[in-house]
């Protein structure tokens, strides 16, 4: 009997090639990355280096945006005047996207 591997399964850990390919950057900048602290180092498995989805998600939502490092407005300063939107929204219409009012 032959296994199967399904590359369609949702994997925790990314080889490094793929963890740059998932943050979309080449795998040099990913080592930058990684050796500067901005993104995090590999969990081992036996000798292998695997980096955790999780941990990419989380290093990545803590990169600064362009426009923080410019000093202009922020994309949550775009969408604030819609703050407070979905509270008034009943629970069963939030299939419906909001508008600003």
């Amino acid at each position: 009997m032959t296994l199967r591997t399904d590359r369609s399964l949702t994997r925790r850990g990314l080889s490094r090639v793929e963890a740059a390919t998932y943050i979309g950057v080449s795998p040099g900048k990913f080592d930058e990355l990684v050796r500067d602290g901005r993104m995090p180092a590999p969990k081992r498995i036996d000798g292998r280096k695997v980096w955790d989805i999780q941990n990419l998600d989380v290093a990545f939502d803590a990169l600064p945006s362009e426009n923080e490092t410019l000093g202009v407005s922020t994309w949550d300063d775009f969408r604030a005047p819609c703050a407070g939107y979905a509270a008034e929204v009943p629970r069963r219409a939030w299939h419906v996207q909001p508008t600003c009012r």
